[in-house]
């Protein structure tokens, strides 16, 4: 028995390690504010939220349609100084909703192939 218990407790420590990491980030959130000068962006999980402020005359959304049809598209916010994506964690249909929801707030969408 003794081969064998270090490796079974290593085994749950590395279950209990991943499943605390997994925990960690369904707390992931972005949230977006869009006002008449600035766009500012609140990502990051629980209690350390990244901040970024963008100019909004300057901000327009960049789509990047997926070439494959199981990928996923990507919706990054982009400004002189700056490229966040934003969206990461949900799925597809979440993502087209973002994306109508941005371009309603009336932030300019460029897609990547617009030739398509």
């Amino acid at each position: 028995a003794w081969p064998i218990l270090p490796f079974a407790g290593l085994e749950f420590g590395l279950l209990a390690f991943l499943t605390y990491r997994v925990c960690c980030r369904t707390y992931q959130k972005d949230k977006i504010i869009i006002k008449k000068d600035r766009v500012i962006i609140n990502c990051g999980i629980g209690n350390k939220p990244c901040i970024h402020i963008l100019k909004r005359p300057d901000v327009y959304l960049s789509v990047a349609v997926p070439q494959k049809p199981l990928d996923l598209i990507a919706l990054t916010l982009v400004d002189n100084s700056h490229r966040i994506e934003v969206g990461v964690f949900v799925n597809q249909e979440d993502r087209e909703q973002i994306r109508k929801a941005l371009t309603a707030a009336g932030l300019v969408e460029c897609v990547d192939r617009w030739w398509v």
